[in-house]
């Protein structure tokens, strides 16, 4: 019980003050001289208490009522005139005897606006994307992929630019050198995990941005979108100086931003003038000079200030100015599935997708990790004994390879992508999860790259033979199945 002491002795009552009550909920008319309060609350709400308290109220005393409710719906004023001054005018007879209603009576609670203001993270942005796929009007339908592997991205060009193509669609791919079906590649199969991570390779390595061709940005553009919600693996190969040109913001680049060699060491010689004379020099000989008439940087060059002022003119024309149309087909590809009107929103959040980081390199303990699933025989049983042996050899092997990649010409990347079809682990990860099993047919390593499993042999020891074989079956395995 809570008990307020009572009014302070030096303290009197001022009768010209009219009594008012201000109660967060029902009116309550005068409670008199004594009053008690009860607040209970369910478990949904803050943690429960009851409450008790008193105030001795001597005649024409303010009286303040407040009465906490699990939400406020209503603020209401009333007058209390008992001790009223005859001929005075109180400032609450301004107000009429009705409610003020701030809140509808339905209960409805104030937005929240620590709540309406939170940035979504990474894995609910993803989480929301992807549930655009595969919807009603589309969820029978697939949209068919027939690769070559030595030239994957004409045959996804002739796939998304078919006037059926809906990126929202499960996709079937099709490598055409292999030989037979498509090995149930359906949406979640491994071909489709393979064919995004070439086509990926395929865009990183294509020096994208330094030739026009009609319609290859977009077609870009569109193909990381489908990599980044389809769950394939993630366009970690931009710098931050382009990220933040797709994404609107202002760039500042620097000499190091210039990717021709020959435009970079003119325009370092010109910003390397300590006169106006070798400054004229470099522009004419240099050919500057027809670079400035394209872009507009005309400007005169009256002291090394100026000069500073056309090195960052050039230096925006070169990176920035001349891939515009580029970049802008790519933000169209990018709008794919709603991927770039999130980017607009949360640039912050997608620098993680989009950012180079190769040096993030996959470690063996990530790999336990992921292949934490193993099925094995009946406890006790000899089967049983040998798995657990082969799986220390299977641990053994990763290490092996994190320490050795080198000089075993194998990584632990290429040994994801034997079991999964993927180099890397997706944004939102596996589903469902890589598994492990065990063969007894051969001494080779065997995958199903749609359940994301792998079959370790059982027939091969010691250890160095095991590895033997695994690397073996790994390197000799360009396609998907079974080594």
């Amino acid at each position: 019980m809570l008990t307020w002491p009572a009014p302070s002795p030096c303290i009197q009552p001022d009768p010209t003050i009219p009594s008012m009550i201000l109660c967060c909920g029902d009116v309550e008319q005068n409670p008199g001289p004594d009053f008690k309060r009860e607040i209970q609350q369910n478990t949904r709400d803050p943690p429960e208490y009851q409450e008790h308290h008193q105030i001795p109220s001597n005649s024409g005393t303010s009286t303040v009522v407040f009465e906490t409710r699990n939400v406020r719906n209503k603020l209401s004023l009333s007058r209390n005139n008992s001790r009223r001054i005859p001929g005075s005018t109180p400032y609450v007879s301004l107000f009429s005897d009705e409610y003020i209603q701030l809140d509808s009576d339905s209960g409805d609670e104030l937005p929240d606006p620590a709540e309406s203001s939170r940035i979504p993270n990474l894995c609910e942005e993803l989480v929301t994307l992807k549930s655009k796929l595969h919807v009603a009007d589309d969820g029978n339908k697939i949209t068919k992929f027939n690769i070559n592997r030595h030239d994957v991205m004409d045959g996804a060009r002739r796939a998304i630019n078919r006037k059926s193509f809906c990126p929202r669609r499960k996709m079937s791919v099709k490598f055409t050198d292999d030989i037979g079906s498509p090995e149930g590649a359906v949406d979640e199969g491994g071909p489709k995990r393979e064919l995004l991570r070439l086509l990926l390779k395929n865009i990183q390595f294509s020096n994208i941005f330094e030739a026009l061709s009609s319609g290859a940005y977009k077609d870009a553009g569109t193909i990381i979108a489908m990599s980044i919600v389809h769950g394939g693996p993630a366009p970690k190969f931009f710098n931050q100086l382009l990220f933040d040109m797709m994404v609107g913001r202002k760039v500042h680049p620097t000499l190091e931003d210039v990717q021709d060699i020959d435009m970079k060491g003119k325009i370092k010689k010109l910003k390397d003038c300590t006169n106006l004379e070798d400054i004229d020099l470099n522009l004419s000989s240099a050919g500057l000079s027809t670079i400035m008439n394209i872009s507009g940087s005309g400007r005169p060059v009256r002291n090394l200030e100026d000069r500073d002022f056309l090195v960052q003119d050039l230096l925006h024309f070169v990176v920035v100015g001349r891939v515009t149309e580029a970049l802008s087909q790519l933000t169209l590809g990018l709008k794919t599935l709603g991927l770039y009107d999130r980017m607009k929103e949360n640039p912050a959040v997608f620098e993680e997708v989009f950012l180079n980081n190769s040096n993030a390199e996959i470690a063996a303990a990530t790999m336990e990790a992921i292949f934490v699933d193993i099925t094995f025989s009946l406890a006790g049983s000899n089967r049983r004994k040998t798995e657990e042996k082969i799986v220390g050899f299977w641990r053994d092997f990763l290490l092996d390879i994190e320490e050795n990649s080198t000089e075993l010409e194998l990584n632990l990347s290429e040994v994801l992508a034997f079991t999964t079809g993927a180099d890397s682990v997706p944004l939102l990860g596996f589903d469902p999860s890589p598994s492990i099993t065990f063969t007894e047919c051969g001494r080779f390593p065997r995958a199903n790259t749609c359940a994301m499993e792998i079959a370790l042999p059982l027939n091969v020891t010691p250890f160095e033979e095991f590895k033997e074989s695994m690397i073996f079956g790994i390197k000799n395995s360009p396609g998907f199945g079974k080594a």
